[in-house]
């Protein structure tokens, strides 16, 4: 094997082994949104083996099944197939049916002719950061929900740090 750009660099390793150690997913599939290539990574965050996989309508991974995955093509396809990096991100379903948040990189795949036979998508599990996304965002409405519930109140609420007033609630500034 050879790389591109440097055609007389031999790699010391194939591209599987390069592919296997990923642990991002690599999911290639043709124009009937069937799987056609699963990587390791793939394996790892989806927990289906490649021989599950491949021949497998893409919409298994997705929470709304075929209806979801067909509107992410519809609305992902025009850039995808300008030749642009289209990026997007989303829920998917694992084998044991577990949750997983990821984003996706995605990149058409064409034929030595040019003709257009598929697409790649590189896949990252991003569930803890949405996971965390979402439980700051629930901590903000709820402190946003009882600083408001303490100045209805007429609660005078203030915070001080380094010897400064940072926040002061609508309660305390009615005071003064």
């Amino acid at each position: 094997y050879t790389t591109s750009m440097q055609p007389s660099l031999k790699l010391p390793f194939s591209p599987d082994i390069l592919l296997d150690a990923l642990i991002e997913s690599i999911i290639c599939i043709d124009l009937q949104s069937r799987i056609v290539f699963w990587s390791k990574g793939a394996e790892r965050i989806y927990e289906y083996t490649a021989e599950e996989a491949i021949g497998q309508h893409y919409a298994m991974l997705f929470p709304g099944g075929a209806a979801e995955e067909a509107e992410i093509l519809r609305t992902q396809a025009p850039a995808i197939l300008s030749k642009q990096r289209s990026v997007f991100e989303g829920w998917r379903v694992t084998k044991s049916g577990r949750r997983v948040y990821v984003r996706v990189s995605a990149l058409p795949l064409f034929d030595p002719e040019g003709g257009h036979v598929g697409f790649v998508g590189h896949a990252v599990d991003i569930t803890a950061q949405k996971q965390a996304e979402e439980a700051l965002q629930s901590g903000r409405a709820r402190m946003e929900a009882l600083l408001d519930a303490q100045s209805r109140a007429d609660i005078g609420l203030f915070v001080i740090e380094e010897g400064r007033v940072v926040f002061a609630n609508d309660a305390l500034c009615r005071l003064f």
